[in-house]
């Protein structure tokens, strides 16, 4: 069997979901504590490895 496919149209429609995928994940800023995720993985981040600004750095 053979298919035609619209090359174009296939990579548009990748693109687009994505770009939607990465403006979901990452660009937006999540509104219950309105933080980004790679804030979010910095203060855990911090948190877990107990620095905070009471200790020497």
């Amino acid at each position: 069997m053979k298919y035609e496919v619209d090359f174009q149209e296939t990579l548009k429609n990748a693109f687009l979901t994505y770009a939607q995928s990465v403006a979901q994940e990452r660009s937006i800023i999540d509104v219950r504590d309105g933080l980004k995720i790679g804030l979010r993985q910095g203060l855990y981040a911090q948190y877990s490895n107990k620095l905070t600004h009471k200790d020497k750095f």
